[in-house]
């Protein structure tokens, strides 16, 4: 559920948001048997008293977002980790900054993508084109090093972009022109199905994320949809993106990016392709379906009867 509630949380928007929320679950509230809670907002006005067993997933240092009320977001994890909540963190960042919240012992599920869509562009026999280098993902300028994207362009490589623009409260439109004088390709949002196609005649795929409090704590689920299309990574800095120096390579800057996306942009071969499809399969929603409804039934069979 994604209940559409007033995105402020505090005085009397608290009391309206608590009672549309309550409304929203009622027949989870009313359900006879084993009620499990599983939220992606620490923010949530206190359904865990009404659950048997509550896990707070977290995917982003919620706090650090433009616009977001950091002590809201910390105040909710705090109260979450002291009604006893179980905590999965989506890099090791967010888990040591679930740990200073008060819980105790957060799993560690680095955030996965649908693979299958972009391994099964592969068979449709789309024509992987030498120099084409695409980023996919929220364009912002929180977010994206637009410096690194330009250069990329300018050095000779064809540099396509692909999603929303300036997504959680940044305006974009200067950096945004930059790219387009630069001879950047702007797709726009395209549909996973429409994405993967055009990941299927890429090179490379990058994600030049600036390095801030809130990039520290991402996990690019788009490493393994760039994986699962055949094409090699190429990132900046990041805490949650792991180089193996054959498939995924991290850039220390800005000068280091421009190379090694240079150097992978020219490599394209069939085992290469084949060595990251496999990859990327063990970082799939399939293994973590798996994962996430072993864990309920783990909970619910600890439950008192």
């Amino acid at each position: 559920m994604s209940p559409l509630v007033i995105p402020l949380h505090r005085g009397p928007f608290r009391v309206i948001n608590r009672i549309i929320l309550h409304r929203v679950v009622r027949a989870w509230v009313s359900y006879p048997g084993a009620r499990v809670l599983w939220t992606y907002t620490p923010t949530t006005y206190q359904l865990e008293e009404l659950a048997d067993s509550t896990v707070y997933h977290c995917v982003d240092l919620l706090g650090t977002l433009p616009g977001i009320d950091s002590q809201i977001v910390a105040s909710g994890e705090k109260n979450l980790a002291k009604s006893g909540a179980l905590a999965i963190a989506s890099s090791q960042v967010v888990r040591e900054s679930l740990i200073e919240n008060g819980f105790a012992a957060p799993l560690l599920w680095e955030n996965v993508a649908d693979t299958d869509v972009f391994e099964a562009a592969l068979s449709e026999g789309h024509e992987r084109v030498s120099g084409r280098i695409i980023f996919a993902g929220n364009l912002s300028p929180t977010k994206v090093d637009y410096g690194i994207l330009v250069a990329l362009a300018q050095s000779g490589l064809e540099v396509r972009v692909a999603g929303p623009r300036a997504e959680g409260g940044a305006g974009d439109s200067n950096e945004f022109a930059r790219l387009l004088e630069a001879g950047v390709n702007y797709l726009g949002m395209l549909q996973p199905e429409e994405l993967a196609r055009e990941l299927a005649t890429c090179s490379v795929g990058v994600i030049p994320y600036v390095i801030n409090d809130y990039t520290r704590g991402v996990s690019p689920l788009k490493t393994y949809e760039y994986l699962a299309s055949g094409i090699s990574v190429v990132a900046t800095a990041l805490p949650g993106v792991a180089a193996d120096d054959e498939d995924v390579f991290v850039a220390a800057d800005i000068h280091e990016c421009l190379a090694l996306v240079a150097e992978q942009s020219a490599l394209i071969g069939a085992d290469a392709v084949q060595r990251r499809v496999k990859k990327s399969r063990a970082h799939s929603w399939n293994s973590r379906g798996i994962e996430a409804r072993a864990l309920i039934e783990r909970l619910v069979a600890e439950l008192p009867r």
